[in-house]
């Protein structure tokens, strides 16, 4: 999961993590509004992927990239799943379906896990060995949830060191009985690059109108996708790129470790 940028000097070895949350985001949001049949894009996710390969090899000298797959995913496309772990990236653990970790119970949580590690373990023939809840949501003492991880995983990537500190989560490690997990924090980077004065922001659009989406979207589900919208629209790509802007720019100078969501409330 280390990777070195061939743009630096190889010499410095200055690390950093490389992963992709590798999940069917049209399916996602047809179970959410409730679509009792949804449907995948996979040509879109193997071209996505021989994308992020490619760029790994140009860039990153072929190296590590860790793939956090939904379940639901790798049991519609095994031989995706199988291909990215044959060309030597990590597959890790994102959940059974894309729902948020913090509306389930112990329970169902518990059982969740388990099938979507048998999932992967299937297909890749080894145990994931970390772990990322979708949307990161999980918060900082939900102590059943990081007490699952534990006993499943060596190492977890939902924590968020921009929330407030947690109580059980102890200099980088959960603990629970003989059971560890390592955390490696989601936004980390603000902390580090904060030091030489390099902010870090992160920018989650929503649905916005591009030729992209209403060319994957139904225009059956427009109307449909509007509705979960606070503002009842889609984005525009000017919008996006007003929210760059402002990170771009001396208003944001005091602005870091921060996620903006630009979907209108979605």
């Amino acid at each position: 999961m280390q990777m070195t940028s061939k743009c630096l000097d190889t010499n410095s070895k200055i690390p950093f993590y490389f992963s992709v949350d590798f999940e069917d985001f049209y399916y996602d949001t047809n179970r959410r509004l409730g679509n009792p049949n949804p449907s995948f894009k996979l040509a879109a996710l193997k071209k996505s992927y021989e994308i992020i390969n490619r760029y790994s090899d140009q860039f990153f000298a072929g190296r590590r990239i860790t793939f956090f797959v939904t379940a639901v995913l790798a049991r519609k496309a095994p031989d995706l799943i199988q291909k990215i772990f044959n060309d030597g990236h990590e597959i890790a653990c994102h959940y059974n379906f894309h729902d948020n970790v913090d509306n389930e119970t112990a329970e169902t949580f518990s059982d969740n896990l388990d099938i979507a590690i048998e999932t992967l373990h299937s297909i890749t023939g080894e145990r994931p060995v970390g772990f990322r809840a979708p949307n990161f949501a999980i918060s900082a003492d939900n102590t059943f949830a990081y007490e699952e991880l534990a006993k499943r995983f060596k190492y977890d990537s939902s924590y968020k060191t921009s929330e407030h500190e947690s109580q059980i989560l102890k200099n980088g490690e959960f603990l629970f009985g003989d059971n560890s997990l390592k955390e490696f924090y989601i936004y980390q980077m603000p902390y580090a690059f904060g030091k030489i004065n390099i902010r870090v922001n992160v920018i989650a659009p929503g649905p916005t109108n591009t030729r992209m989406m209403l060319k994957n979207t139904p225009e059956t589900m427009h109307e449909e996708i509007k509705a979960s919208i606070a503002l009842k629209r889609f984005g525009e790509p000017s919008e996006i790129a007003n929210a760059i802007l402002f990170f771009s720019s001396d208003l944001s100078s005091f602005v870091t470790g921060q996620v903006l969501r630009v979907d209108g409330g979605m």
